[in-house]
């Protein structure tokens, strides 16, 4: 009897343990996610890329020990998202402009797109939906009243990240047919997520769908002309966004080779890159770059953005 009363205690005890941890877990997510719109005011390119992996790499030691915690899920489905976009995509741009065609970097892209993908496939299923219906043929049609079922408005940023690394993945590897079948999938998950609010993440579904436009070929429904409206309205309606401006170069004025326009872009961006970076500095700060001291939540992207446009730089005389 006495033996028997040990094991319960014993047992008892381990099942509190697990329980505070888990509760410790949870209130740990839920303050990593409510402060985890600081990481925008980020300005400087290579501190994010040098710690971004650590940090990962700690929110899925958190979620191993409590892998039903849709807060850990949405977060390193941005995580690892933002990672693939704002630094391996990044170094991939110079080996594309390099014609590097085994690029270490666009293999890591495809890497942490797929982790952000896996992670997002698992926040659905938490949230009731399956991996084979966000596969389904006809997924255009069904997923909007399958998402306006199961998430809320809270679970728009999962849902939007899950999309874009799976957008990007697609974009990595276009001669994979499977995955290109997808890709009206893709845009009905942005669709749901960007319907009521373009602005969404700082304008980020405006270069969804300025991308999805001109960075598609037009035997696969792209269109060069409705990709370069959309990019002028983001730049116009977000000014501040200088990573809007490289997508620009990137996505439409390179590829149709016009130098002119090049120019133009290249010389306000030089610009405005300057008044940016002053405004990191309180010792260079003044009148003319008060306006990024006051939106600091643009500065990752607008690091991004400088370290893109360095790269274009680099190779411009190759380009044209």
């Amino acid at each position: 009897m006495f033996k028997y009363a040990i094991l319960l205690t014993t047992i008892f005890i381990g099942s509190s343990c697990s329980l505070v941890k888990t509760t410790a877990i949870k209130s740990t997510a839920g303050i990593m996610k409510d402060g985890s719109g600081v990481i925008n005011e980020q300005g400087d390119w290579d501190s994010f890329r040098a710690s971004a992996t650590s940090s990962l790499t700690m929110m899925e030691g958190f979620w191993f020990a409590d892998k039903s915690n849709t807060d850990l899920l949405a977060l390193l489905v941005k995580g690892f998202g933002g990672l693939a976009f704002g630094v391996n995509e990044t170094i991939a741009l110079e080996d594309q402009l390099a014609d590097n065609d085994e690029s270490v970097a666009k293999k890591a892209a495809i890497r942490n797109y797929t982790k952000a993908y896996d992670y997002g496939i698992l926040f659905m299923k938490e949230k009731g939906i399956s991996q084979k219906q966000l596969n389904d043929k006809e997924g255009k049609t069904l997923l909007p009243k399958l998402l306006d079922q199961n998430l809320s408005d809270q679970d728009k940023v999962a849902a939007f990240y899950f999309a874009q690394s799976w957008g990007g993945l697609i974009n990595l590897q276009r001669t994979n047919v499977s995955l290109m079948s997808k890709l009206s999938n893709v845009k009905a998950i942005m669709d749901w997520v960007c319907k009521d609010n373009m602005d969404f993440e700082l304008g980020s579904c405006k270069l969804f769908y300025a991308v999805y436009e001109a960075g598609r070929p037009a035997m696969l429904g792209g269109n060069l002309q409705k990709g370069k409206a959309l990019f002028e309205s983001h730049i116009k309606n977000s000014p501040l966004n200088l990573l809007a401006r490289v997508s620009f170069i990137q996505y439409y004025v390179i590829p149709t080779m016009d130098e002119t326009l090049y120019a133009q872009q290249a010389e306000f961006l030089k610009k405005e890159f300057l008044l940016w970076e002053e405004s990191l500095n309180l010792g260079t700060r003044k009148k003319q770059n008060i306006k990024y001291v006051k939106n600091k939540n643009f500065n990752l992207f607008n690091s991004i953005a400088k370290k893109r446009f360095e790269i274009i730089e680099k190779y411009k005389k190759d380009i044209f």
